[in-house]
């Protein structure tokens, strides 16, 4: 017997990990996802449209998942500092030995 399709029924999870270690769930709308692993890594295939397909069995179901990636960390580069004012500058200099006691500044 085939189940129904269940309106709303998904999830909103972040990840990190490798391929070769995959990758387990740091936050998610469903908070016992967090800690668990997100997905199994076989099973994919890329689809004419630039969509990722996943075909697996999810508790004994045949299940299809269809990924649209919108970001490919490596190819990001990510600020090392932030900018700021020249009056926030003068208050660093002002107050160097309380707040920068242990730290340096990033030049």
């Amino acid at each position: 017997m085939r189940r129904p399709p269940r309106l709303l029924n998904f999830e909103t999870s972040i990840a990190s990990g490798s391929l070769s270690k995959g990758f387990d769930v740091t936050h998610s709308t469903v908070p016992g996802r967090v800690g668990q692993p997100a997905f199994p890594l076989y099973g994919f295939s890329m689809e004419a449209d630039g969509t990722v397909r996943q075909q697996v069995a999810h508790e004994g179901i045949a299940t299809e998942r269809r990924f649209v990636i919108d970001t490919i960390e490596p190819g990001l580069e990510w600020a090392q500092s932030t900018g700021q004012t020249s009056s926030a500058d003068a208050w660093r200099v002002r107050e160097a030995a309380t707040p920068q006691r242990y730290t340096r500044p990033l030049d």
